[in-house]
């Protein structure tokens, strides 16, 4: 009744809309609206189907000719009949059809249409085609493949191939190694790569050996590396769980994506490998792989076990394609409120698989009975009020002395108050830890010494004395029980390594930014924009898309200057979030004479001296210049780099407003030299900057820009900053 009351009350309106018409057109329908938009039939026998047409008056309608309705016309509300014949030709199914019916009154907008699809054999007039071939078919074709091989496997599906270009089919048939693959199925893209999906057809047979093509060494490029086809590639690094770190890449590593379960991968767990497989997109900070096979290069000098819980990364996908809220990065962002959902508790959680691989890592809750673990974004955070726990790490089979170091932190209440935790080692067995005391089984407490208000990785380290493989470690809070009315003991975990070694003295970080905390507002923007915010850097794309920070994308800047961040020419509007890092400046205006606008502007860092009392800082950051083609596919086609120098400085006197109506104004302490592209005309290619500040006081401010902040007009002075760390210079 309601939905009819909704109906009714639309068609009286849009009747009114009509009341200025001629006596002559009284009588035909000026609002129609049918109780669906399309019908499904099947291809023979297929059973009528019944909707209903409303309408102030009478009604008509179009149809098609293969559908037949009952009534053929009607007024105010009218139960009609739909029913199809048969879907054949030659005595067999024809192809899927489909067509529109319209039910209409006298004007265009007194219209209604369903759409009305009946099924068939899509495959019906379908040629075959190789692989090569489907491989640049158009999204949602229709293949055949007769002949191809399987030379890769994942959990998902497989790669086959047809000796010159590989395509992943996804599909649950259990295929070997060489098996020879009938496909049939549906062409479509998956990050940008092909794969065939739907399939209806997979026949597997005559398993013989495969000959790989020649990898491409992907190792010296993995920050820039991208493709548009399944290339065949190696990689060589530090495997650890399905993650390979690379030695000297400074954004990205490889992700080993829906590897089956593997021993010869536990066994080679924490060994230096190259890995071989097909490439299958970018997901910043990983270039996936479909593994084929590992070179063993042997075991990591010094290293005896590490987790940087990389392994999460399917899971948290699982979660975050179930849940209107993504895993959070409640440390880096430095959010209270990150989400992280109980481990034990919540149904995506549950459902992904996340604990059972968990438990197959070999970790151990030791609480578990509190059911106060959570996961965020590939590591972990413990504890709620009044329930507090850590790990147990997997069985270690290492004989001796050893350093174990872990990254951690405290978790903070929504008005910045830090919990109270220290987190302590212990050792069950006969290995024992150095203390301030001698040895012990529980190490020192590593001293909570946050600021309020700011969450932040430190890294700690023990040394541990005759660890046995038949001993266990855990990480914990110095307490499990409420201690000196605490009660709330959260903390957070992640990058944990043992490895053979002395101690090395813990960098002191005193701010750092990777600006991944611009992820959650740039996939809002992306929702409603008509492309998606690009990564111009990775992809040697001068024209990815970069919107303006004081236009369609203001919610990035607000968060910008909400992180503490100034930009010193707001006036001129001239940054712009990719992802996720920054890009500022455009061509400098013709008229700069005139009226001084120079569109270049450089960013003030937040505000972290006045809390750490720093006096000798080391700055480190990943800058970039813009480039751009001239006369472009011409004869005379040229390649430039923006002439950008990058400079830091020491300011003080900082005043700026917040409308962006001015300029900032400072007096400047100290100026660095300038840092020189090394990046090609061709190319665009992250580079890293680093100096050592000294004498800063209370009230200095930290500003990276351009050297040149008033550049000849009509030039170009654009450029890209990322990771931006500080730590304590020695």
């Amino acid at each position: 009744m309601k939905l009819f009351n909704r109906i009714f009350i639309a068609l009286l309106s849009a009747s009114v809309m009509f009341s200025g018409c001629n006596d002559e057109e009284l009588d035909v329908a000026k609002a129609v609206m049918a109780s669906a938009t399309s019908l499904t039939f099947d291809g023979q026998g297929a059973p009528e189907q019944i909707i209903t047409v409303y309408s102030d008056k009478t009604w008509t309608a179009d149809v098609p000719e293969w559908v037949t309705i009952n009534p053929t016309t009607g007024t105010g509300t009218t139960d009609v009949t739909v029913s199809v014949t048969d879907n054949v030709r030659g005595g067999s199914l024809d192809n899927p059809r489909k067509a529109e019916l319209v039910f209409h009154g006298n004007t265009l907008s007194s219209r209604s249409t369903v759409i009305v699809n009946q099924n068939g054999d899509k495959f019906r007039d379908v040629a075959e085609v190789t692989v090569s071939q489907a491989a640049e078919l158009e999204d949602e074709s229709v293949v055949i493949i007769k002949t191809s091989q399987v030379t890769a496997l994942t959990t998902k599906g497989f790669i086959v191939s047809d000796g010159s270009k590989a395509i992943y089919v996804l599909s649950s048939e259990e295929a070997r190694i060489g098996d020879n693959a009938e496909i049939w199925g549906t062409k479509e893209s998956e990050t940008g790569l092909p794969v065939i999906s739907g399939c209806e057809k997979i026949i597997l047979s005559d398993n013989s050996p495969v000959n790989y093509p020649d990898a491409t060494d992907i190792t010296a490029s993995i920050d820039s590396y991208n493709a548009t086809s399944r290339e065949f590639v190696k990689a060589t690094g530090t495997l650890s769980g399905n993650s390979i770190t690379i030695e000297g890449a400074q954004t990205m590593r490889i992700n080993i994506l829906d590897a089956p379960a593997s021993d010869e991968m536990e066994e080679l767990n924490n060994h230096n490998v190259t890995v071989y497989g097909y490439f299958a997109g970018v997901s910043s900070p990983v270039v996936n792989i479909i593994v084929t096979s590992f070179d063993d290069l042997g075991v990591k000098s010094g290293l005896i076990f590490s987790d940087d819980f990389s392994w999460m990364a399917p899971y948290v996908a699982y979660y975050n394609s179930k849940s209107s809220t993504p895993l959070g990065k409640s440390v880096e962002e430095n959010n209270a409120g990150g989400n992280a959902p109980n481990a034990y508790t919540d149904a995506d959680i549950v459902a992904s698989g996340l604990m059972e691989a968990l438990a197959k890592k070999g970790y151990e809750d030791i609480n578990a009975a509190k059911k106060s673990l959570y996961p965020q974004d590939c590591y972990w955070k413990f504890g709620k009020t009044n329930n507090h726990t850590g790990f147990k790490l997997p069985v270690i089979k290492y004989s001796g002395d050893a350093v174990l170091s872990f990254d951690w932190s405290p978790h903070m209440t929504g008005s910045g108050n830090i919990d109270k935790v220290n987190v302590v080692v212990e050792i069950v067995g006969s290995g024992k830890v150095v203390t301030s005391s001698g040895l012990a089984s529980v190490s020192d407490p590593f001293e909570n010494d946050w600021v309020k208000g700011q969450m932040g990785w430190k890294t700690s380290q023990v040394e541990i004395k005759g660890y046995s493989p038949t001993d266990r470690i855990i990480i914990r809070p110095e307490y499990l029980e409420n201690h000196d009315k605490v009660t709330q003991m959260r903390w957070y975990l992640d990058n944990i390594v043992m490895s053979t070694g002395d101690v090395q003295e813990t960098e002191k970080v005193f701010f750092e930014d990777d600006f991944s905390w611009m992820t959650p507002l740039i996939e809002e923007y992306n929702k409603t924009a008509s492309k998606p915010i690009g990564k111009s850097v990775e992809t040697n794309d001068p024209g990815a898309e970069a919107p303006n920070g004081y236009g369609a994308a203001v919610s990035i800047i607000t968060g910008f200057y909400e992180k503490g961040y100034v930009d010193i020419h707001p006036e001129w509007k001239v940054m712009y979030p990719q992802d996720a890092y920054w890009k500022m400046g455009k061509t400098c205006d013709k008229k700069v004479d005139e009226n001084g606008k120079y569109n270049v502007t450089g960013i003030v860092l937040p505000d972290f001296l006045s809390k750490t009392k720093a006096s000798k800082v080391k700055v480190t950051f990943n800058w970039a210049c813009h480039r751009r083609v001239l006369n472009s596919g011409k004869e005379n086609e040229t390649k430039e780099t923006d002439p950008v120098k990058v400079v830091v400085e020491v300011i003080k006197n900082l005043s700026y407003v917040t409308d962006a109506s001015k300029a900032a104004t400072y007096d400047v302490v100290s100026t660095s030299s300038a840092f020189e592209t090394q990046q090609p005309v061709d190319k665009m290619e992250w580079q890293t900057a680093s100096v050592v500040l000294e004498g800063l006081s209370d009230g200095d401010r930290i500003l990276i820009r351009p050297e040149n902040m008033k550049p000849a007009k009509s030039t170009v002075n654009r450029w890209y900053i990322d990771n931006i760390k500080v730590t304590e210079a020695k």
